[in-house]
């Protein structure tokens, strides 16, 4: 629900993708999974559709989702986004252009990237 209807709308728009492509990242291995579960932090990350904003945060491990106290908070454009999942974009050109923003402590973002992206 969180982006599947704006995934819906770039579909629409001949955008070759798939629904699952902006959870891509979500699903994670055995190992990698192990790994982020130890960080001590969360991340929001914000999509924005349009005048909509998408939040949807990762808290790994066993600290409490507080979405109005995200440690890390990630954000960018939905269509932007799909791109860097799809591999059309890169993140790094994203941030360095000004279309993805991070703020709050990048150290656990940078941690949880693996999970993301």
């Amino acid at each position: 629900v969180l982006v599947v209807e704006a995934l819906e709308r770039l579909e629409e728009s001949k955008k070759p993708l798939t629904k699952a492509s902006a959870f891509r990242g979500l699903v994670q291995d055995a190992e990698t999974a192990r790994l982020i579960r130890h960080v001590p932090g969360s991340v929001l990350l914000v999509l924005r559709d349009g005048g909509d904003k998408r939040r949807l945060l990762v808290t790994p491990g066993r600290k409490k989702a507080d979405f109005a106290n995200a440690d890390c908070t990630v954000e960018c454009g939905l269509s932007d986004w799909v791109d860097v999942e799809t591999g059309a974009k890169n993140p790094i050109d994203l941030f360095m252009g000004g279309k993805l923003r991070v703020t709050g402590n990048v150290q656990i973002g940078m941690a949880l990237a693996g999970a993301l992206a």
